[in-house]
């Protein structure tokens, strides 16, 4: 009889140590709760710059392959039918400024035509930018104010050795 007795004393000890615990658990949540949200959020966040990254990285080249070849649409220059491909290629993505430049000009001094796309054998510089609004709002002081960030490419080919002809 007494072991029962005993055992009774240690379940009813139990239940009172479990009633007082009931409390931390719910406040321990609410503690935690907040970083989890940040740490879920800001996860979202790098996945998000990770994919405009290589979305216009992507654009770029698409732009760069069409560019060199001197090809361009039916009733469009050269220079917009570049801007079309990179539009095209950056799916999603909202492209705010698409800036396409030759390299003539550069030689006596300029910084190169703006909205050329060059002649056979010149350099054409194709330049994208977007922004991206972020998820989590307290990285505004790294990404810029208001959780928007601008995030522009640039990249540089030499045209092909493409017929003149083909060059508006």
């Amino acid at each position: 009889m007494k072991k029962s007795h005993s055992m009774g004393k240690f379940y009813s000890r139990a239940r009172r140590n479990s009633k007082r615990t009931r409390g931390e658990g719910l406040v321990e949540f609410a503690v935690v709760l907040p970083f989890f949200f940040l740490l879920m959020f800001g996860i979202l966040d790098l996945g998000h710059l990770y994919f405009v990254q290589v979305t216009l990285e992507n654009a770029i080249r698409q732009a760069g392959r069409y560019a060199v070849t001197g090809a361009h649409e039916n009733g469009k220059s050269r220079v917009a039918s570049i801007q079309d491909v990179a539009t095209k290629a950056a799916m999603g993505l909202d492209i705010t400024q698409c800036i396409v430049s030759s390299s003539s000009g550069t030689e006596t001094g300029g910084v190169g035509n703006v909205n050329s796309a060059g002649l056979p054998g010149e350099n054409v510089t194709i330049s994208l930018t977007t922004h991206l609004t972020l998820f989590t709002p307290m990285t505004d002081h790294i990404y810029g104010t208001n959780s928007v960030g601008t995030f522009t490419e640039s990249v540089t080919f030499r045209n092909e050795l493409f017929p003149y002809g083909q060059r508006i």
